[in-house]
């Protein structure tokens, strides 16, 4: 299959984030089942959305880990974009003052849910290093 301009902009910006490993394995399972998923992944959100020049990476990265711990029952993301966001130059303190912005916003069952998310990551990482 030919894939667009875009999707190979999408592609090149995943790879920049997660390491052409990780997004080959994320991939293959869901291009199997689902490839015009893949393709709507890469041309829109990666190429359409992160590729933008107007946010920096770290601003988009920690509005995404924002909105996904604020709409709850999305931990695995969660968990990926503070990853993402440790392996590309994000504080861990960082993401916790997002947890604790959500505060006022998203109430404390919702941030709470984020800083014990965001400690598993932590510890994760902490076993990798």
């Amino acid at each position: 299959m030919k894939k667009s301009k875009k999707f190979q902009l999408g592609w090149k910006k995943f790879i920049e984030l997660r390491g052409e490993e990780e997004v080959r394995n994320l991939i293959k399972p869901l291009e199997e089942v689902c490839p015009d998923m893949v393709r709507y992944s890469m041309e829109f959100t990666l190429a359409e959305i992160w590729t933008r020049g107007i946010l920096d990476y770290k601003t988009r990265e920690l509005i995404t880990i924002a909105v996904l711990a604020a709409l709850g029952g999305r931990e695995r993301h969660v968990k990926d974009h503070i990853r993402i966001g440790l392996r590309n130059g994000i504080k861990k303190e960082e993401i916790l003052e997002v947890m604790i912005q959500l505060l006022p916003y998203a109430g404390f069952p919702i941030a709470l849910n984020g800083v014990f998310v965001a400690k598993e990551v932590f510890e994760e990482s902490k076993k990798t290093a």
